[in-house]
């Protein structure tokens, strides 16, 4: 096994930052972690050196090899949440949920997620209760 520099405090403000900690927590190699999650070394270092946001099935996968929380890996908690749109994204992201996973979840159309997160649709009294629930895993 390579030679993996320690490190006792590395900085976790950022999604590459958290991401290359906890591969160093896990005593692994980009090599190793790549092949693990089925991406290329180079898209792995260039997550970790914070040039390229890792994709949501990307910090998916990472977050079962690491056994971590997607919204921790991510940096999710640093998105913004002022409208309601923006709620109902961030709330997706911290599920690790593409917009076709929310849009089964509702059993809407993917389009209509669009027009969710975009602010563009006033719910009903029996969509909003749902949306509440939905939205309380960022309370």
């Amino acid at each position: 096994m390579p030679f993996i520099q320690q490190h006792t405090l590395l900085p976790t403000d950022t999604a590459g930052q958290r991401i290359r900690a906890a591969r160093i927590e896990n005593h692994m190699t980009i090599r190793e972690v790549a092949s693990c999650i089925k991406i290329s070394t180079n898209s792995l270092s260039s997550i970790e050196n914070e040039k390229t946001n890792p994709s949501l099935p990307t910090v998916r996968k990472l977050s079962i090899l690491y056994d971590k929380e997607i919204w921790y890996l991510g940096a999710y908690e640093h998105m913004p949440e002022k409208t309601q749109g923006q709620r109902i994204h961030k709330a997706r992201y911290y599920r690790g949920w593409i917009k076709q996973d929310l849009a089964n979840h509702f059993k809407i159309e993917a389009k209509s997620v669009y027009n969710w997160e975009a602010d563009r649709v006033r719910f009903s009294d029996k969509t909003r209760k749902k949306v509440d629930l939905f939205l309380e895993i960022l309370n």
